[in-house]
């Protein structure tokens, strides 16, 4: 794995509640703040997208990420940020990317200043760019990688729109009472000091690491793109109501009352179509597959999905699943047909497996 996480928020429909079912490990943590899902600030994008307000909240979390890797000595995060004013003072800044260690102390911060200049601050220690580099109401795509290069010695990069605004190489950090390790093992965002409305959103999340052999540095400007069922393959299981499973599959929000079911022997997998890329995508970083599923009772049930492409699969973890229906997922950097990078008309032509195992 390289890719841990990918987001644009258009998935859970306003029901931020979905976004902790196996996903994140918090969401809208604290008093004084609000997470939200809403429309597109810009007014002409579709979707949806995740807003954060606070006011005046200090150290709360609109949402974390813990990485399914554990603690490693690189973690990295793509993503679209949106102010609608950038903050009255540099004691109200938006700390929008937080990187935590495995105890869920906060090593490093990103924040906006006041004239739309960037911070990084590890611990105490402030490093801002010269110049503004970003300002209000605009999608501006920002890209961070932190890296803990020995036990005391860190180096982070920060690039708005793939340009790089900031970097250090080598920082020696001085040792923290009580002790506290550098290693990044979450990633998130924290509130401190407010000011003003407090308000901020997000979209086109992506989450990385240098695990694996692909997608290990940084991402360049992406976007996060919903590819939902759009036709049954081989309808192998039974769908509640009765009729297509692919109309059930592409429920936004979920409809957990809906569902296809393959008891026992299991059947063979359910395959459906998949809806296509925007014509204008040209490259593709990794396809994640984003499953809700449960099982009935307390027996066996393992489920594994997997991407069909030509005459090749490639199939995602072998996993058992719980009696609450939540999501699961698996990351593909690369097409099982042709062992390179996917490029748009295969994702196209790709079909989605779903299979009972046990």
């Amino acid at each position: 794995m390289s890719i841990m996480h990918m987001d644009n928020f258009s998935t859970y429909g306003t029901l931020t509640a979905l976004m902790t079912n196996n996903i994140y490990a918090e969401i809208n943590s604290g008093t004084g703040l609000s997470v939200q899902l809403v429309a597109d600030p810009d007014g002409v994008s579709p979707g949806t997208v995740l807003q954060m307000q606070g006011n005046n909240d200090n150290g709360s979390t609109p949402w974390r990420y813990a990485n399914p890797n554990g603690t490693q000595d690189v973690i990295g995060a793509a993503f679209r940020y949106w102010l609608p004013n950038l903050p009255t003072n540099n004691n109200g800044q938006t700390a929008f990317i937080s990187v935590r260690n495995v105890n869920n102390v906060q090593i490093g911060q990103l924040a906006v200043m006041s004239t739309g200049a960037l911070r990084f601050r590890i611990y105490d220690n402030d490093y801002l760019t010269t110049v503004p580099v970003i300002s209000a109401n605009g999608w501006w795509h920002i890209e961070i990688r932190y890296h803990n290069t020995a036990a005391d010695t860190v180096s982070f990069e920060v690039r708005v729109e793939g340009q790089t605004v900031l970097t250090r190489t080598a920082l020696a950090v001085p040792v923290q009472v009580p002790p506290q390790p550098l290693q990044p093992a979450q990633i998130g965002a924290s509130r401190a000091n407010i000011s003003g409305d407090g308000l901020a959103f997000y979209k086109d999340l992506a989450l990385w690491d240098n695990t694996g052999t692909t997608n290990t540095n940084f991402l360049g400007s992406v976007l996060v793109i919903n590819l939902t069922p759009s036709a049954d393959v081989n309808l192998n299981w039974t769908p509640t109501p009765a009729g297509t499973g692919f109309t059930i599959l592409d429920n936004v929000p979920p409809n957990d009352a809906q569902f296809i079911a393959a008891g026992t022997p299991p059947p063979a997998a359910y395959v459906s179509e998949m809806t296509n890329l925007p014509i204008n995508i040209t490259s593709i970083r990794a396809v994640m597959s984003f499953v809700r599923a449960g099982k009935s009772d307390g027996g066996d049930g393992n489920l594994q999905v997997g991407l069909i492409s030509a005459a090749s699969t490639v199939l995602g973890a072998n996993r058992p699943i719980t009696t609450s229906p939540t999501y699961w997922r698996d990351f593909f950097p690369t097409d099982p047909a042709t062992a390179a990078a996917w490029l748009p008309a295969a994702v196209n032509a790709a079909r989605l497996q779903i299979n009972r195992i046990s």
